[in-house]
């Protein structure tokens, strides 16, 4: 079957790839963009944001098949090298920052202070609204916990991202 002939993916399918594949693949202080659909070239585009740098910066992209399968993805070194040209100059030796932690690695970061947290469901709206990175983080984490088998590994990951942030 040719690509023309395959049955095109879904903007969201393409999204939750895309997204899982920058996770598990790449790191998990990025995050995708919004796909594109290139009619000429029949493929998708998902640009590769970092968090902690403005939304609006591109590190590089994602290039899906027409159903939504990975052919095309950068490195976490060019990754790494993008987000350092995009952060205030380093000194010559400084490591590169990193994008993500390997499976069962610790990294020794302080925890910042978590901020404070809003009850009133109409506060935690607002605060929702305000922020772009709140906005994409609760439409995944919303698609995640509707789930019913990743909502176990999610719920955990949540209590294991918190206990990190803790201040101590």
């Amino acid at each position: 079957m040719t690509q023309s002939q395959q049955r095109r993916a879904t903007t969201e399918e393409v999204e939750r790839e895309a997204s899982r594949y920058i996770v598990h693949k790449l790191g998990d202080r990025l995050w995708a963009g919004e796909p594109t659909y290139d009619e000429r070239h029949d493929q998708w585009n998902v640009a590769i944001h970092a968090r902690g740098l403005s939304p609006d910066m591109v590190l590089d992209h994602l290039t899906l098949d027409v159903s939504g399968a990975v052919v095309r993805a950068p490195s976490r070194r060019t990754l790494q090298r993008a987000v350092q040209r995009h952060q205030a100059p380093a000194p010559a030796s400084a490591p590169l920052p990193s994008l993500a932690f390997a499976r069962g690695e610790v990294e020794s970061a302080e925890a910042l202070p978590l901020p404070d947290l809003p009850d009133d469901p109409q506060a935690i709206g607002q605060e929702v609204l305000s922020d772009p990175e709140t906005q994409r983080a609760y439409r995944c984490l919303k698609r995640a916990l509707a789930d019913p088998q990743m909502r176990p590994t999610v719920l955990k990951a949540l209590e294991a991202f918190a206990r990190a942030a803790r201040p101590e």
